[in-house]
């Protein structure tokens, strides 16, 4: 009887130890996880920054990029007709 108790409150402690290791692994990988989520955070943070900058230093008349005006006059104005080999 006296080594049946023994065996099972070994048996308990042992489990306990396991459980007690688990819930550590657990919370080590919850505060990983939460670091991540705020390196992510700072990152993002960092790249809307860059990007602010760049629409800032960026104006569409320094990239050559034509306004409407200058798109629709451009595509109004008839092709040139191809040549015609019997006027040759």
């Amino acid at each position: 009887m006296t080594r049946r108790l023994i065996a099972a409150v070994l048996t308990t402690g042992l489990i306990g130890l396991v459980l007690l290791s688990l819930r550590q692994q657990r919370i080590a990988l919850v505060h990983d996880m939460s670091m991540l989520h705020v390196r992510m955070s700072n990152d993002e943070t960092s790249l809307w920054r860059a990007r602010a900058e760049v629409a800032e230093m960026i104006q569409p008349a320094s990239l050559g990029v034509p306004d409407d005006h200058d798109l629709r006059s451009a595509l109004a104005q008839p092709a040139d007709p191809p040549p015609d080999a019997a006027h040759d």
